[in-house]
């Protein structure tokens, strides 16, 4: 990488090198080194030690540019491949910067930062991480957990928490921590977050943040911001009324920040509504899979011949660990069954297990007693196993989403992996999808899948904060066939834990199609009353020319 004494010059070349992309006004320069966080910023030299311990001696591209970007205050919208190091692009600055606000006020402990996760399980894995990180520096950083909130301190002095939305907002309404001094709010797999329909408890943590700080509280990096928040206000419109009243409420000292693999452009807007005039970092290509896994689809006919390519596949030498991606916990219990009777060292992994249970399932993987997973996509989001050598989606994946983040599992941090994808004959509508991203990735794919034709795209609800897709045999709109609206939003909250709001008093429930309506009696029969046509406007055209057809006639009989 060629040189320059130029530094918006060498800005270019260094984002160029790392493809990365950045929208917004002002946008910090890259890091080039950690270094840069002490000698830029005033990090202590402890995390630079910190980070040289755990073997992470330079930064990876959403790194360098979201390091920046946090330590000096800036809003965040980042967006980069599985397995780039996303969890440290925020830890890093995070813990920095609060080692370096408590090294210059002397302050007691506070809940400085929150990082919000959509699984238990990813919040104690980025726990861990930060507590790693911070060794040495006085930061205190904690999983929220009932333990935490039992711990008899109220507030618990906890300089970094770290937990599910539900969790943390209801750790703020018993008083169990305070976040009147917190001034950073990270959201961790986002949009997963807001699919899982946890808007209503993200809008309380961040109404409760930095109520404490005012106009001269330390910390953030986020001086003379003001003007700045308030011109992204103006142009958000109606994306999100209460996480947009939660944003405009925040003081100008807590910085947001929203980091994921994968943003569609539908949950992208929700997303804005928590961020006021954030930058918007992007690492490679948008949505797109790690281009370090050797990704490949195996026709199995059906149902019966994914059993038999998957013993094929385990008994073929294929290297330990190995990750199995089922649709749901039934087919999660069946198959580890079946791999179980068969002599395999496998596991599972799902939401019906106890937590005692999911921890157990997800430690021996990671030490090597377990060589098989079958997991559900509870752990496709964020969790980190750098010994995975191979996945194996069992299941068709239900969109690209879900199949960015289940092939990322491996091939991580740099090393290689493997990723088999089954399909049988009823998934031929949903291949071209998967098909596009593996071409993206550089993988070779037969020429007549790409000729397939695209599936209904499915629709997303801001509001309610989940994702819906149209039933099999309905119309998507609650119609014959189908589950209805209600029903969907159900099924989906139930699947992954979170709270459905209860309809408003009185509300009027929408009746399906199908249901008919009480017969008349036949002594009178009802008549259906004929139906009025519109008439139809004549064209502007035909129009003009009556008028002045009327005029001419009017004109010459006047004239008479």
């Amino acid at each position: 990488m060629s040189r320059s004494n130029d530094p918006a010059e060498r800005t270019n070349i260094l984002r160029k090198a790392f493809r990365i992309k950045v929208k917004g006004d002002d946008a910090p320069p890259p890091l080039e080194e950690w270094a840069d966080i002490e000698a830029r910023y005033g990090c202590p030299p402890r995390v630079l030690e910190n980070l040289e311990a755990l073997g992470f001696a330079r930064p990876t591209p959403i790194q360098r540019q979201s390091a920046a970007a946090l330590l000096a205050g800036r809003e965040l919208l980042a967006m980069a491949p599985t397995g780039s190091g996303k969890t440290l692009a925020f830890l890093v600055p995070v813990v920095g910067g609060i080692a370096r606000d408590k090294v210059t006020s002397h302050e007691r402990a506070h809940t400085r930062a929150v990082v919000l996760s959509p699984t238990r399980e990813l919040g104690g894995q980025t726990a861990t991480v930060a507590r790693l990180l911070a060794k040495g520096t006085g930061v205190h950083a904690s999983l929220a957990s009932r333990a935490l909130g039992a711990s008899g301190k109220r507030p618990a002095a906890v300089d970094l928490l770290v937990g599910t939305p539900a969790r943390v907002a209801q750790m703020v309404a018993r008083g169990e921590c305070d976040l009147g001094r917190c001034q950073w709010v990270v959201l961790d797999e986002a949009d997963k977050l807001f699919e899982m329909g946890f808007l209503g408890a993200i809008d309380e943590v961040l109404a409760a943040c930095g109520k404490d700080l005012g106009a001269g509280g330390a910390g953030g990096g986020g001086g003379g911001r003001g003007g700045e928040r308030e011109g992204g206000r103006e142009g958000r419109g109606a994306r999100g009324k209460g996480s947009a009243a939660a944003a405009a409420a925040a003081p100008a000292k807590v910085t947001r920040a929203l980091f994921s693999a994968t943003l569609p452009e539908r949950v992208e807007e929700a997303a804005r509504s928590v961020l006021a005039g954030p930058l918007r970092v992007t690492v490679g290509s948008r949505n797109a899979s790690s281009e370090n896994v050797q990704q490949r689809l195996l026709f199995v006919g059906r149902e019966e011949g994914k059993l038999l390519a998957l013993r094929q596949i385990l008994t073929s030498g294929v290297k330990p660990p190995v990750l199995v991606f089922v649709h749901s916990k039934e087919r999660a219990r069946a198959l580890h069954h079946e791999l179980l009777v068969e002599g395999f060292k496998v596991d599972s992994l799902h939401g019906d297990q106890p937590q005692a249970s999911r921890n157990a399932a997800v430690q021996n993987f990671r030490t090597g007693k377990t060589w098989v997973l079958v997991a559900t996509d509870l752990i496709g989001r964020g969790m980190d196993f750098l010994g995975v050598n191979t996945v194996v989606n069992y299941d068709f994946p239900s969109g690209t989403m879900d199949y960015v983040h289940r092939v990322g599992r491996t091939g991580r941090a740099g090393r290689g992996g493997e990723a088999v994808t089954f399909f049988t004959e009823e998934d031929g509508d949903k291949l071209r999808a998967v098909v596009n991203v593996m071409r993206e990735a550089g993988c070779e794919v037969p020429a007549w899948m790409l000729t397939l034709k695209k599936t209904r795209r499915g629709h997303y609800n801001a509001k309610a904060g989940v994702a819906r897709r149209p039933e099999a045999g309905g119309d998507g709109k609650g119609g014959k066939g189908g589950k209805g609206k209600r029903g969907r939003r159900e099924e989906e909250a139930i699947m992954h834990g979170a709270t459905l709001r209860a309809p408003r008093p009185g509300a009027k429930r929408r009746r399906p199609d199908d249901a008919a309506a009480e017969p008349a009696p036949a002594s009178a029969p009802a008549e259906e009353a004929p139906r009025k046509k519109k008439p139809r406007r004549a064209p502007k055209k035909v129009r003009e020319a009556h008028a002045a057809a009327a005029a001419a006639a009017k004109a010459a009989a006047e004239g008479a």
